[in-house]
Parts: C-alpha cells; sequence; structure tokens
C-alpha cells in the first residue's frame, strides 16, 4: 500500500498485491497435553519496515506434517520492483501459533530481527519461544515454559463455548529496545498452576550482545 504524499497535497493510495514462492494456509488448531488450543486464522499479525524492506509474520499451517506453524515473509525493493519471499518456520514435535517480529539490527544494512511465538504440544505445557533471524534461522529458545494446561473453559464458560477448544492466550507483544541497540522486550502467555494463562515478560538480545 503506497500514499504518494503528505495529506495536504491530495495524495493518491495505490494498492498492489504480491504471491510469495511459498503458500501458506489457515493453521489448525494446536494440542497440549489436555484438549486442544485455538490459533485462529493466518492473518499477518506484525511486521516492521526497515530501509527498503517489509519483515512480516503470521500463522500457517506447515504441509509437512500438518502441525500450526509460523509463517516469516520478506518484501524487498518495497518503493521500486517490490518482490515477495516466504519461508515456514515449522517444528517436529511442537505446534505455533502468534508470532511476533521486532527488529534488532545495530549497523546500518543490518536486517537482523528476532520472532517469538507461542508453543505447545501433546507432550508440552503452553509457553513461549523466540529465534533470531539473519539470512537464515538460529534454533528456537525457550523464553517461558509452560508449568500446566490452559484449561480456562473450566474454570469460567459463561457462553458454553467447546471446552475442549481453549482461548490459548493469542497475541504477543515484541518491541525493540530503542535505548537498548539489538534488544527487544516481548509478552506472551503461558499456562501456569491453577490451568489459567498468564503473562510472561522476556527481555532477549541478539546473539552479538
Amino acid at each position: 500500500v503506497h500514499i504518494s504524499s503528505s495529506l495536504n497535497d491530495n495524495p493518491e493510495l495505490n494498492i498492489e498485491y504480491l504471491i510469495t514462492e511459498i503458500p501458506y494456509g489457515v493453521p489448525p488448531n494446536a494440542t497440549q497435553p489436555k484438549d486442544r488450543l485455538q490459533t485462529n486464522d493466518a492473518r499477518v499479525l506484525d511486521g516492521f519496515v526497515i530501509d527498503d524492506q517489509i519483515q512480516f509474520v503470521s500463522s500457517t499451517v506447515d504441509p509437512v506434517n500438518g502441525h500450526s506453524a509460523i509463517y516469516h515473509g520478506i518484501v524487498e525493493n518495497i518503493r521500486t520492483e517490490p518482490a515477495i519471499t516466504g519461508k515456514i518456520l515449522g517444528d517436529e514435535t511442537d505446534h505455533r501459533a502468534y508470532p511476533g517480529i521486532a527488529y534488532c539490527g545495530t549497523t546500518p544494512g543490518d536486517r537482523d530481527a528476532i520472532i517469538c511465538a507461542l508453543h505447545a504440544s501433546p507432550e508440552r505445557f503452553p509457553g513461549y519461544s523466540a529465534l533470531y533471524s539473519n539470512f537464515g534461522y538460529s534454533d528456537w529458545m525457550t523464553i517461558k515454559e509452560g508449568q500446566r494446561v490452559i484449561d480456562m473453559f473450566k474454570v469460567n464458560n459463561p457462553f458454553g463455548v467447546d471446552p475442549t477448544l481453549e482461548r490459548w492466550g493469542d497475541y504477543v507483544g515484541i518491541q525493540p529496545k530503542y535505548d537498548g541497540e539489538g534488544t527487544v522486550w516481548t509478552a506472551a502467555v503461558y499456562g501456569k498452576p491453577g490451568s489459567v494463562n498468564d503473562t510472561w515478560v522476556g527481555y532477549l538480545a541478539r546473539p552479538s550482545i
């Protein structure tokens, strides 16, 4: 989406679409040691612009194993000839969803980012993880390991919804620390005693820091 000039200059709004070479799809509901967790849909959830590039993330289905996974998209040359690439960040055992992304570069020309996302599996309580991206990807690092399943509808279910399909806690927050170059704050959900969800705040840094 391009806006040609400021509001005072009667700007034009121009919209075009790009298609990635890696397709995405609606993520399935995730599993935890008891019941399932909602993942909702495949809309773009977070992104940033740096120089002539956009990076964004969303949830997706992983076509390799049918798990919920993370889609990382990059749009290059946004002001001239935009081109898009995509990468599915999946896992053999874990389901991942509700990603966030933040820039963590330290010098001009850097394209470094930290991506965080929720995780769960039939053997793993809900928590959240993060990885580092810089023309490649680190392994996922656990930021907060869950302590219990999320079973909120047993605690409070005023609408009579399916008690085996839990709200995961949904979205994460991630933001650069502007007076702490190369570092970011994160906030995301984990399951805690009482089988309820709560928020854990993390402070993360790129590997060189």
